[in-house]
């Protein structure tokens, strides 16, 4: 559809930096840690958006100069794919010891069951067949806690999960 302005259709757009953010922590377990800020502390209630914060910068933080969303681009970039792929950020809370891959490693789920909670963490729904089909693939070859972290990064680049539609 080209009509961008007569409501015919519903258009797709990526999260919001701070939603994203917080999304991922949420999904993984593992808070971000602000300067100044209580732990918990989520990025959509940081009042200050001059706090350093490399993801936020990458997707586009808000500036908070004006109550609308014409000052942020939700269009994304390779920068963010690339991040999001490779940030070592991710990885860390992935790997943190506290964090949801941890205590799933730790659990007696099995594969199965292991693909339906993270699908239920990260997309608040079961797992479609490819989705399931894919996890049990990732599961099964390798190490359990590898395979966790291997399968739940699949599912944060995800389309359902960087995307609201």
């Amino acid at each position: 559809h080209t009509d961008n302005q007569a409501y015919s259709h519903y258009l797709v757009r990526r999260l919001p930096a701070e939603v994203m953010l917080d999304a991922i922590c949420r999904v993984t377990g593992v808070p971000e840690k602000y300067a100044g800020h209580p732990q918990g502390t989520r990025a959509i209630e940081l009042w200050d958006n001059q706090l350093p914060s490399y993801f936020l910068d990458t997707f586009g933080r808000s500036l908070r100069e004006s109550p609308c969303e014409c000052g942020s681009s939700g269009d994304p970039t390779i920068a963010q794919a690339l991040h999001l792929l490779n940030a070592r950020e991710i990885e860390q809370k992935l790997q943190a010891p506290d964090g949801r891959v941890t205590a799933l490693s730790r659990g007696s789920l099995n594969n199965a069951d292991l693909v339906n909670e993270i699908s239920l963490a990260t997309f608040g729904r079961p797992p479609n067949s490819k989705e399931l089909k894919i996890g049990i693939e990732l599961l099964r070859d390798k190490d359990r806690r590898q395979g966790i972290e291997d399968f739940m990064w699949v599912m944060l680049n995800s389309y359902d999960f960087l995307f609201v539609k």
